[in-house]
């Protein structure tokens, strides 16, 4: 069985997106990605179902499957 892990780092959602830091903190300026989590200290950690909400949406929105 696995395990599915609730929330991500910052530094391996970078990885698994493919982007920078200064491309997430645009996105969030920008875009509405997903704020990471309150008090989540030096390394901001995020909840993966809003990363995958936001993607979900991001592509309804650009018309991709």
């Amino acid at each position: 069985m696995s395990t599915i892990t609730r929330f991500v780092g910052r530094r391996e959602l970078l990885r698994e997106l493919g982007i920078s830091k200064t491309t997430i903190l645009r996105w969030t300026a920008e875009r509405g990605f997903p704020e990471p989590l309150p008090n989540s200290g030096q390394v901001p950690i995020y909840d993966r179902g809003d990363i995958d909400r936001w993607l979900r949406g991001e592509r309804i929105a650009e018309g991709q499957p």
